[in-house]
Protein backbone atom coordinates (compact mmCIF):
# COMPACT_ATOMS: atom_id res chain seq x y z
CA UNK A 1 0.00 0.00 0.00
CA UNK A 2 1.07 3.29 -0.71
CA UNK A 3 1.86 5.97 1.42
CA UNK A 4 -1.36 7.74 0.94
CA UNK A 5 -3.34 4.35 1.70
CA UNK A 6 -2.25 4.27 5.62
CA UNK A 7 -4.82 4.63 8.06
CA UNK A 8 -4.85 7.91 9.98
CA UNK A 9 -3.39 6.95 13.09
CA UNK A 10 -5.27 5.82 16.64
CA UNK A 11 -4.65 9.83 18.23
CA UNK A 12 -5.52 11.67 14.92
CA UNK A 13 -8.95 10.02 14.71
CA UNK A 14 -9.36 10.28 18.39
CA UNK A 15 -8.86 13.82 18.14
CA UNK A 16 -10.83 14.73 15.09
CA UNK A 17 -14.01 12.16 16.96
CA UNK A 18 -13.09 14.66 19.57
CA UNK A 19 -13.52 17.87 17.43
CA UNK A 20 -16.66 16.96 15.76
CA UNK A 21 -18.00 15.52 18.91
CA UNK A 22 -18.42 12.18 18.02
CA UNK A 23 -20.22 9.15 19.71
CA UNK A 24 -17.88 6.86 20.51
CA UNK A 25 -14.00 5.87 20.21
CA UNK A 26 -11.71 5.34 17.19
CA UNK A 27 -10.75 1.84 17.77
CA UNK A 28 -14.64 1.14 17.53
CA UNK A 29 -16.12 3.47 15.26
CA UNK A 30 -13.28 1.97 13.10
CA UNK A 31 -14.47 -1.83 13.70
CA UNK A 32 -18.15 -0.80 12.75
CA UNK A 33 -16.66 0.75 9.68
CA UNK A 34 -14.96 -2.29 9.05
CA UNK A 35 -17.84 -5.05 9.89
CA UNK A 36 -20.43 -2.59 7.58
CA UNK A 37 -17.96 -3.35 4.85
CA UNK A 38 -17.63 -6.80 5.38
CA UNK A 39 -21.29 -7.27 5.31
CA UNK A 40 -21.38 -5.89 1.54
CA UNK A 41 -23.42 -2.98 2.85
CA UNK A 42 -23.71 0.04 0.67
CA UNK A 43 -22.23 2.62 2.67
CA UNK A 44 -21.98 6.19 1.65
CA UNK A 45 -18.53 8.30 3.08
CA UNK A 46 -20.42 11.08 4.00
CA UNK A 47 -23.94 9.50 5.38
CA UNK A 48 -21.09 7.08 7.67
CA UNK A 49 -19.44 10.39 9.05
CA UNK A 50 -22.69 12.18 9.94
CA UNK A 51 -23.99 8.82 11.63
CA UNK A 52 -21.22 8.95 14.25
CA UNK A 53 -21.74 13.06 15.07
CA UNK A 54 -23.79 13.93 17.76
CA UNK A 55 -24.57 16.97 16.52
CA UNK A 56 -24.13 18.35 12.84
CA UNK A 57 -21.00 20.35 11.92
CA UNK A 58 -19.85 23.33 10.12
CA UNK A 59 -17.04 22.62 7.38
CA UNK A 60 -16.26 26.01 7.08
CA UNK A 61 -14.02 25.94 10.23
CA UNK A 62 -10.74 24.56 9.58
CA UNK A 63 -10.61 21.99 12.71
CA UNK A 64 -13.87 20.71 11.35
CA UNK A 65 -12.53 20.27 7.68
CA UNK A 66 -9.21 18.28 9.30
CA UNK A 67 -11.09 15.88 11.37
CA UNK A 68 -13.59 15.47 8.19
CA UNK A 69 -10.81 14.84 6.25
CA UNK A 70 -9.16 11.92 8.32
CA UNK A 71 -12.24 10.07 8.63
CA UNK A 72 -12.35 10.10 5.06
CA UNK A 73 -9.16 9.00 5.03
CA UNK A 74 -9.78 6.60 7.46
CA UNK A 75 -13.03 5.24 5.82
CA UNK A 76 -11.08 4.80 1.99
CA UNK A 77 -8.33 3.30 3.34
CA UNK A 78 -10.60 0.55 5.42
CA UNK A 79 -12.41 0.01 1.95
CA UNK A 80 -9.06 -0.46 -0.15
CA UNK A 81 -7.37 -2.38 2.28
CA UNK A 82 -9.99 -5.00 2.39
CA UNK A 83 -10.34 -5.37 -0.60
CA UNK A 84 -7.31 -5.88 -1.44
CA UNK A 85 -6.20 -8.65 1.07
CA UNK A 86 -4.91 -10.09 3.98
CA UNK A 87 -1.47 -8.45 4.01
CA UNK A 88 -3.35 -4.87 3.67
CA UNK A 89 -5.95 -4.50 6.18
CA UNK A 90 -5.25 -3.86 9.82
CA UNK A 91 -6.89 -2.69 12.90
CA UNK A 92 -7.26 1.25 14.16
CA UNK A 93 -5.25 0.84 17.38
CA UNK A 94 -3.17 2.78 19.70
CA UNK A 95 1.06 2.64 18.79
CA UNK A 96 3.17 0.28 20.50
CA UNK A 97 3.88 3.31 23.14
CA UNK A 98 0.43 3.33 24.73
CA UNK A 99 -0.15 1.82 27.55
CA UNK A 100 -0.66 -2.15 27.87
CA UNK A 101 -4.08 -1.05 29.70
CA UNK A 102 -4.98 1.57 26.62
CA UNK A 103 -3.88 -1.32 23.94
CA UNK A 104 -6.32 -3.73 25.31
CA UNK A 105 -9.30 -1.50 26.00
CA UNK A 106 -9.06 -0.69 22.39
CA UNK A 107 -8.83 -4.11 20.81
CA UNK A 108 -11.70 -4.84 22.99
CA UNK A 109 -13.60 -1.76 21.80
CA UNK A 110 -12.35 -2.57 18.01
CA UNK A 111 -14.06 -6.32 18.42
CA UNK A 112 -17.26 -4.61 20.07
CA UNK A 113 -17.82 -2.13 17.19
CA UNK A 114 -16.60 -5.01 14.51
CA UNK A 115 -19.72 -7.32 16.06
CA UNK A 116 -22.28 -4.83 16.44
CA UNK A 117 -21.67 -3.91 12.88
CA UNK A 118 -22.21 -7.43 11.96
CA UNK A 119 -25.36 -7.29 14.13
CA UNK A 120 -26.85 -4.29 12.61
CA UNK A 121 -26.77 -6.04 9.17
CA UNK A 122 -28.19 -9.49 10.65
CA UNK A 123 -24.98 -11.18 10.44
CA UNK A 124 -24.29 -13.45 13.79
CA UNK A 125 -23.06 -17.07 14.46
CA UNK A 126 -25.80 -18.39 13.31
CA UNK A 127 -26.08 -17.00 9.91
CA UNK A 128 -22.54 -18.53 9.39
CA UNK A 129 -22.56 -21.45 7.39
CA UNK A 130 -18.67 -22.30 7.75
CA UNK A 131 -17.60 -24.27 11.47
CA UNK A 132 -13.78 -22.15 11.03
CA UNK A 133 -16.02 -18.94 9.98
CA UNK A 134 -18.38 -19.50 13.19
CA UNK A 135 -15.28 -19.88 15.21
CA UNK A 136 -13.55 -16.52 14.08
CA UNK A 137 -17.11 -14.79 14.83
CA UNK A 138 -16.87 -16.52 18.43
CA UNK A 139 -13.34 -15.28 19.05
CA UNK A 140 -14.06 -11.95 18.11
CA UNK A 141 -17.02 -11.68 20.01
CA UNK A 142 -15.12 -13.23 23.41
CA UNK A 143 -12.01 -10.71 22.82
CA UNK A 144 -14.52 -7.75 22.52
CA UNK A 145 -15.16 -8.74 26.35
CA UNK A 146 -11.02 -8.09 27.23
CA UNK A 147 -9.56 -6.57 30.50
CA UNK A 148 -6.99 -5.64 31.65
CA UNK A 149 -4.97 -7.44 34.02
CA UNK A 150 -2.99 -5.23 36.40
CA UNK A 151 -0.48 -8.33 36.98
CA UNK A 152 0.40 -8.71 33.82
CA UNK A 153 1.34 -5.01 32.59
CA UNK A 154 4.38 -4.86 31.07
CA UNK A 155 4.94 -8.37 31.04
CA UNK A 156 6.93 -9.81 28.03
CA UNK A 157 5.05 -12.61 28.08
CA UNK A 158 1.66 -10.46 28.00
CA UNK A 159 3.32 -8.35 25.62
CA UNK A 160 3.63 -11.08 23.01
CA UNK A 161 0.07 -12.35 23.55
CA UNK A 162 -1.51 -8.99 22.53
CA UNK A 163 0.41 -9.26 19.78
CA UNK A 164 -0.99 -12.31 18.50
CA UNK A 165 -4.71 -11.38 19.64
CA UNK A 166 -4.31 -8.42 17.48
CA UNK A 167 -2.95 -10.72 14.53
CA UNK A 168 -5.35 -13.08 15.15
CA UNK A 169 -8.47 -10.44 15.35
CA UNK A 170 -6.90 -9.47 11.88
CA UNK A 171 -6.79 -12.49 10.56
CA UNK A 172 -10.71 -13.34 11.97
CA UNK A 173 -11.71 -10.46 9.91
CA UNK A 174 -10.37 -11.31 6.97
CA UNK A 175 -11.54 -14.67 6.90
CA UNK A 176 -15.59 -13.11 7.75
CA UNK A 177 -14.82 -10.41 5.03
CA UNK A 178 -14.05 -13.45 2.62
CA UNK A 179 -16.56 -15.58 3.47
CA UNK A 180 -19.43 -12.90 3.92
CA UNK A 181 -18.31 -11.93 0.51
CA UNK A 182 -18.84 -15.25 -1.22
CA UNK A 183 -22.42 -16.33 1.13
CA UNK A 184 -23.98 -13.04 -0.49
CA UNK A 185 -22.88 -13.22 -3.82
CA UNK A 186 -24.00 -16.61 -3.49
CA UNK A 187 -27.45 -15.45 -1.94
CA UNK A 188 -27.66 -12.44 -4.70
CA UNK A 189 -27.20 -15.65 -7.37
CA UNK A 190 -29.65 -17.89 -6.06
CA UNK A 191 -32.31 -15.08 -6.13
CA UNK A 192 -31.43 -13.79 -9.75
CA UNK A 193 -32.22 -17.45 -11.34
CA UNK A 194 -35.48 -17.45 -9.04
Amino acid sequence: MTDTLTLPSHDTVTASLEVLSALGGASDAHGLLTAMFASCAAIRKEAWINSLLSQPSESEDEYIKNAREALERMFVVTQVSLDEGDFAFSLLLPDDESGFETRIDALSSWCQGFIAGLSLVNVDEKSLHDDNVKEAYVDLLNMSCLEYDHEEAGDEEAESAYTELVEYARTAVMILYHSIHLQRQGEQVSTETH
